[in-house]
């Protein structure tokens, strides 16, 4: 089995925040995504994620992290 190297290349925070009430009652969200640093801590992000949330008129769903990552046979 070969040995695979696994490197990030891009990284986004992504919040899903409220965004209005469908047609049949259901809350409705979007995306609001924020570009990181590759070598941002999960901690952090999601200190800032809070910390963001705490600024935005409405709540938010859920806090992501979105990797791309190039994997490479060594």
């Amino acid at each position: 089995m070969p040995n695979i190297n696994a490197e990030t290349m891009k990284k986004y925070l992504q919040m899903q925040v409220e965004s209005g009430t469908g047609s049949d009652g259901t809350t409705k969200y979007a995306n609001r995504s924020y570009k990181l640093k590759a070598e941002a801590a999960d901690d952090k992000v999601y200190d800032a994620a809070t910390a963001l949330a705490s600024l935005m008129a409405k709540p938010y769903r859920a806090i992501c992290v979105v990797n791309t990552v190039e994997l490479e046979e060594q």
